[in-house]
């Protein structure tokens, strides 16, 4: 295992997940032009994609075997419709 790709990963995790975090909790879209809702929908888009790679690559640099038959993942629902 090497630490350094784990902590890049495990960073880009972290990043990815306060992102949508905020993303998901701002209420201030009655506010903005559509071009910015648009714009934000795009990089949470991306946010997801961005976090599922690097959450396989961390369970890959972790050596965690994610077949097992006793690991227990939660399931992520995304909703970036906005609506």
């Amino acid at each position: 295992m090497e630490k350094g790709l784990v902590r890049h990963s495990y960073d880009n995790v972290i990043d990815r997940c306060a992102r949508l975090s905020f993303f998901s909790a701002a209420t201030v879209r009655d506010f903005v032009s559509d071009d910015i809702i648009a714009r934000g929908k795009s990089l949470a888009f991306d946010d997801i994609i961005t976090l599922s790679i690097n959450t396989r690559r961390f369970a890959e640099n972790c050596s965690i075997d994610l077949t097992s038959p006793g690991l227990r993942v939660r399931k992520w629902n995304f909703d970036i419709s906005g609506d």
